[in-house]
């Protein structure tokens, strides 16, 4: 029941912003492009610059967990329109 999902999307939440902050313009550019990245192919990212590296750690780990959550519901509802073809 694990077939591939499509997520046209991203949460990126606002609480996370009082940690970041404090970087520069050009470092907050650098971590959404790393963010963008990403999500746009999480397989093809192999380098993440040291300056924002921990701040991406902590977006990295939410979208990871927020991906497991929709994964779960989309195979939940899969499951659940097949009960009801069935019956």
């Amino acid at each position: 029941m694990d077939e591939p999902y499509e997520k046209k999307s991203f949460l990126i939440y606002k609480h996370f912003f009082m940690s970041i902050r404090q970087l520069s313009n050009e470092d907050l550019g650098l971590l959404f492009r790393t963010i963008c990245e990403y999500q746009c192919d999480k397989d093809s990212l192999d380098y993440v610059d040291p300056k924002i590296e921990i701040a991406f750690m902590f977006y990295k780990n939410q979208f990871d967990l927020d991906d497991e959550r929709y994964k779960k519901r989309v195979n939940a509802n899969r499951k659940n329109a097949l009960k009801n073809v069935k019956n």
